[in-house]
């Protein structure tokens, strides 16, 4: 979207500008006024450029903008343009105002261009910039000068249009990118995180080794590894719309049985993948109980009234205490070493308490029901 943030060599190059005016006008009319304004324009751009410069700092070591600070200054600079222009329209020396003038419209496209994406203050600072002059031309007495009176407002309903089309734009083209993201990191069926999403999610979390040398996140995170029993057997007999109508309410049961913070990825087929912080293995264990009771407890009912069953093998791995790395927390491995199964027809007695497992060869899950 359009840059709040201006270049430090646009302001050298504005600051050149406005020195040359009022140098101008000081030698045309002698007024100190105008000295004053040569002042006060360096003194702003020097803060201006330390504003730019210190913000620059700041969003590259990953902190926030100073964006208060700046749009004020904004609207200083808008401020000591407009109130140039009235100062050397009021004059009446008509080599003054041509260049009051001219250095106006000058400054309103590139305002315009660079605050876009907030129309409200790009109009303010065009007001700022605009309606003094018409007090200046107003005082020349020049009864033909009133014409500006009229065409302020036309100019800035052209603008204000320009300035809508412009965001109108932009926006579109962002909800597009965004969309786009969207479908390449979520299941189309149940608009779960698929594997791109939740290796995305993995490699922001430190908990997948990039190329870069992040080191891992030590926080607590257990990764649950869910695979469905009996579902190949309902899509082959109730059809492909059924099974899609099942993994639509398994994800929805998972969403109900887990928090608005963790992951639930669905990585092909009937396996998904959930991924909770801040569990203790004890709790791990809850949590397990949790998702299994809800997906596999009451059964599946269909829009034509019947119902289906389907159980669920889960496993999961806890960081750190079976390990951090990604081979520790490898969704594959935790499938090959978890024997938690509830079958299709059990009911929540049959949700024994965990009981912990001989630690196998690797770092994994160790955490079983029996």
């Amino acid at each position: 979207m359009g840059e709040l943030f201006t270049s430090p060599t646009i302001l050298v190059l504005g600051l050149m500008n406005g020195l040359m005016l009022n140098g101008i006008a000081f030698w045309l009319t002698r007024d100190l006024v105008f000295l004053l304004f040569m002042c006060l324009d360096m003194t702003l751009v020097s803060v201006r450029m330390k504003l730019v410069r210190r913000t620059a700092q700041s969003v590259a070591a990953g902190g926030p903008s100073d964006t208060d600070a700046y749009l004020f200054s904004t609207i200083a600079f808008a401020t000591l343009q407009r109130t140039f222009a009235c100062t050397a329209m009021a004059t009446g020396h008509q080599t003054l105002q041509v260049l009051a003038m001219s250095t106006i419209m000058g400054i309103l496209g590139p305002l315009c261009a660079r605050l876009f994406s907030v129309p409200r203050f790009s109009c303010l600072t065009m007001v700022c910039c605009v309606a003094p002059r018409l007090a200046g031309a107003i005082g020349t007495g020049d009864p033909w000068l009133w014409a500006l009176v009229f065409q302020l407002p036309l100019y800035l309903l052209a603008n204000w249009r320009i300035l809508a089309r412009f965001l109108a734009v932009t926006i579109g083209s962002l909800q597009a990118e965004l969309a786009s993201q969207q479908r390449a990191r979520h299941d189309p069926l149940t608009g779960l995180l698929n594997r791109t999403g939740l290796s995305d999610h993995f490699v922001a979390e430190g908990l997948i080794e990039t190329s870069r040398p992040t080191p891992l996140n030590p926080s607590t995170t257990t990764v649950f590894f869910l695979d469905l029993d009996g579902f190949k057997q309902v899509n082959d007999t109730q059809g492909h719309q059924t099974g899609d109508a099942v993994l639509k309410e398994v994800a929805a049961r998972l969403r109900a049985s887990t928090r608005m913070f963790d992951w639930i990825a669905r990585l092909g087929g009937d396996e998904f993948i959930v991924v909770a912080h801040g569990l203790t293995p004890l709790e791990s264990a809850a949590f397990a109980r949790g998702m299994l009771a809800r997906i596999s407890e009451n059964p599946f009912t269909l829009s034509d009234g019947s119902q289906v069953r389907v159980g669920v093998s889960l496993g999961y791995a806890c960081a750190p205490e079976d390990g951090t790395g990604q081979d520790d927390l490898n969704p594959r491995r935790i499938s090959r070493s978890m024997p938690l199964r509830l079958p299709a027809k059990a009911s929540a007695a049959a949700l024994s308490p965990l009981h912990h497992r001989h630690r196998s060869t690797w770092a994994g899950p160790r955490r079983c029901w029996p």
